[in-house]
């Protein structure tokens, strides 16, 4: 906060997101926030949610209050909340959504320092400033008993629309580590039948490679044209206003731009066990802040008050489809000219939302509930294909945060002792096979084999891809013939991969997509290395993989992908 022209304070707002659990931790490690240490190990893998997630804020507003429970809750460094605060008891904990910034879920009380330090933070509630249900997208085409819209939980309303209808059903959700509500949907999914959840994991992650991170991203998934099959049988779980922008004809300025005329109007099943989201504004105090201390409180009391109070304010929620806030902590009517009022959302939402019982949902059980999710799809086999090639040191993509030993190291966080994973170095004489810096095989930590990656040397000669890669696929394929899941990484600068002639590249590509299916995410340390019809872009089309390069947060969304196989983050 400073002061203007006329010494008057200024109050500058910098908005920027971060994935629901990342945020939650980096509120976890508020010590580490505030004051990053001074080294990491040389692994790269200790906790900086300056790097991982962004700038101190001193607002947070997560989809749901239940994800400023689990920022409280027990963990490394955990936040605090004013003794004084507790959850609004008229708000049931929420969900997800496309608008506001991340996510949480616990109890109100302070919590023991962790070993990331003792809290920096001090997180309070200032009252919700829109709202939308999580629903159960169904297509219109699809029966679905009337009676079951609404006061019924969401088990009950899946066993009826399978019931209904001969064909197969397809259930879908985000990714739950990505966002509040489809975490909040998962706890519900889970206690329709425990017994079936790998079973429910496993054809979702199947249906759509890589799992979409958010409502919005399921439904563009959904829209493009390639998964026709899938989309005509696919009942979604996204917030109300996902579904009710996504319904809208062409030309509506409030219809996202990946929509198309692929994608069935849908109309909105509420389970009554899945709480509403509520996007709380949370005032965050930081320790030692106290330079106008009051004076930025108020401003944010302000703030608050201006956004869910104030006609024009409310009007940018209001318009991209989500329920004002009502005056008795309660979602108000949709406006006449809200997208749920529009004559494609007739018949599709409800004007009042029902009932629900969110009870049940507390910190501990979302947590129990993300660990269940991780371990579902069972240990995972990964292998690294690690071009050490001396190119590498050459562009200076080698060494150092970001770059290739780095990211790779850091992503191995996501590994258990359950998993099977190794570490190849491609730089080798012509017709030897490749290095093995980690051998394949289970470990009881990843730390000995992080020590190794950070140690690895580069070699005068030229990377071998194309064999690595056929040896990789052979090495993942070879063992148990089950669906757990299995992953090859290659972190390359690509200037190796540009002396494959086509037709190599097109047996490589046709052996990526044999079964058993191995997921290809490619790393290219190289501007523009993920080009459409490029090798590394083919491989992660062919086999529901990714080419990430230098216009992605390769650290963090490589580690997002290893997180999808391995079982560490789950222990």
């Amino acid at each position: 906060m400073a002061r203007g022209q006329r010494h008057c304070r200024d109050v500058n707002l910098t908005v920027y997101a971060a994935q629901a659990t990342d945020a939650v931790a980096a509120f976890r490690s508020s010590s580490l926030w505030q004051r990053p240490p001074a080294e990491c190990p040389a692994s790269g893998d200790c906790p900086r949610p300056q790097r991982d997630v962004g700038a101190q804020p001193d607002i947070w507003i997560p989809a749901a209050l239940s994800t400023w429970h689990r920022a409280l809750d027990d963990g490394p460094g955990g936040g605090t909340a004013p003794a004084s605060v507790s959850a609004p008891t008229s708000v049931s904990a929420p969900a997800s959504v496309s608008a506001p910034t991340s996510s949480g879920t616990a109890s109100g009380a302070t919590k023991t320092p962790g070993p990331a330090g003792e809290s920096a933070v001090r997180l309070e509630p200032l009252g919700a400033v829109a709202y939308t249900p999580m629903v159960l997208a169904v297509p219109e085409s699809m029966p679905v008993a009337p009676a079951v819209q609404t006061g019924h939980p969401l088990g009950a309303i899946v066993s009826a629309l399978k019931a209904a209808r001969e064909e197969p059903v397809a259930i879908l959700r985000p990714d739950p580590e990505g966002t509040d509500g489809a975490l909040l949907a998962t706890e519900a999914l889970y206690a329709t039948d425990a017994a079936a959840m790998a079973g429910l994991e496993q054809t979702m992650a199947q249906a759509l490679r890589p799992m979409p991170s958010t409502a919005s991203e399921l439904m563009c998934a959904l829209a493009d044209g390639s998964r026709n099959g899938l989309e005509d049988r696919a009942a979604v779980l996204v917030p109300e206003q996902t579904m009710a922008r996504f319904n809208l004809p062409a030309g509506d300025p409030a219809r996202p731009s990946c929509a198309t005329v692929t994608l069935e109007r849908r109309v909105a099943q509420y389970p009554s066990d899945v709480p509403v989201l509520d996007l709380p504004l949370v005032q965050v105090t930081w320790r030692g802040a106290e330079r106008d201390a009051d004076e930025r409180a108020a401003a944010v009391r302000d703030f608050h008050r201006w956004l869910s109070e104030d006609p024009d304010a409310q009007r940018q929620f209001t318009d991209d489809g989500f329920r004002g806030a009502g005056r008795d902590e309660r979602p108000a009517p949709p406006r006449k000219d809200s997208p749920l009022r529009a004559g494609a959302n007739e018949r599709a939402v409800r004007e009042q939302i029902p009932a629900r019982s969110g009870e049940t949902v507390t910190a501990a059980s979302l947590t129990d509930t993300l660990r269940r999710y991780r371990e579902a799809l069972g240990p995972g086999r990964v292998l690294y294909l690690l071009d050490n090639s001396t190119s590498m040191t050459d562009s200076q993509v080698w060494e150092g945060q970001g770059r290739a030993k780095d990211v790779v190291a850091r992503s191995m966080s996501s590994l258990g002792p359950k998993d099977t994973y190794g570490v190849r170095l491609l730089a080798v004489e012509k017709g030897e096979k490749a290095t093995d810096a980690v051998p394949f095989g289970a470990y009881a930590t990843p730390e000995g084999a992080r020590r190794t990656v950070a140690g690895a040397p580069v070699a005068d000669l030229d990377a071998r891809v194309a064999d690595g890669i056929r040896d990789g696929l052979a090495t993942l394929r070879d063992g148990p013939s089950d669906d757990r899941p299995r992953l090859l990484v290659l972190v390359t600068d690509d200037e190796d991969s540009a002396g494959i002639g086509k037709r190599e590249r097109d047996a490589l590509v046709a052996d990526a997509a044999a079964a058993p299916l191995v997921r290809i995410v490619t790393v290219s340390l190289r501007n523009g290395g993920c080009a459409p019809g490029g090798l590394d872009d083919r491989l992660g089309e062919a086999t529901g993989g990714r080419c990430l390069d230098l216009s992605d947060d390769i650290t963090t969304e490589l580690a997002a992908e290893v997180a999808k196989a391995g079982t560490g983050d789950a222990q």
